[in-house]
């Protein structure tokens, strides 16, 4: 499981769930099953707050082509060889 910060829980962000500097609860919701942890403040009620919730996978977009980037430098490479054998 994956858990993500909320965008509003700054104290969370950056912060492993194992590493949170208090306590956290496990929330399962009946309407869409995404798990949630909370913390709240000892002997005052409603005082919930969210922190994580967790996802079983996520999709992180390629940010590298390398195949193209290789292409692209394969294409020059004649050039280059060319000019380097050419000065000696």
């Amino acid at each position: 499981m994956l858990w993500i910060p909320f965008s509003d829980a700054d104290d969370a962000k950056g912060v492993w769930p194992r590493d949170y500097p208090g306590p956290l609860f496990r929330v399962d919701r009946l309407k869409d099953g995404l798990p949630l942890l909370a913390t709240w403040t000892p002997g005052v009620a409603g005082s919930a707050e969210f922190k994580y919730f967790g996802k079983e996978s996520v999709t992180i977009p390629q940010k590298w082509h390398l195949r193209d980037i290789i292409r692209q430098i394969a294409r020059g490479l004649k050039d280059y060889y060319r000019e380097y054998f050419s000065r000696s």
